[in-house]
């Protein structure tokens, strides 16, 4: 009996496997994210979870390190100078004073800037 059905067995065993292995690199928020490497090439919209993709993707942080204001706020049209909750202004009013900066939105991460142009992205975090 079960040598009638080998092959329908392993097609349902393959297509499992492969759909959780798909959804689980769809959903992840780091550098491993299909989502993610789909958007660095330009070929899936920005979304503000790809921020901890761009955190532990040194490669492409450093393919960011000098461009202007301009160039970064059309890659992450989420950034933004004034802080947006009780954390960011604790860091505005401290550690950021004095730095040209912008905040991921409403996250931890923020990016520095020097001269109008990018310099780090990095954690702001206690």
């Amino acid at each position: 009996m079960v040598k009638k059905y080998p092959i329908a067995i392993f097609i349902g065993i393959l297509a499992f496997t492969s759909s959780a292995t798909i959804n689980y690199f769809y959903k992840r928020g780091d550098d491993l994210s299909i989502r993610y490497i789909l958007w660095k090439h330009n070929l899936y919209p920005y979304r503000s979870e790809f921020v901890g993709g761009v955190i532990a993707d040194r490669h492409f942080q450093d393919q960011l390190v000098g461009k202007t204001k301009d160039e970064i706020l059309r890659i992450f049209p989420d950034l933004r100078a004034e802080p947006v909750n009780e954390f960011q202004e604790f860091y505005a009013r401290t550690d950021l004073v004095g730095r040209e900066h912008l905040w991921f939105g409403d996250k931890l991460t923020v990016m520095f800037f020097e001269n109008g142009k990018a310099t780090y992205i990095g954690l702001m975090k206690g």
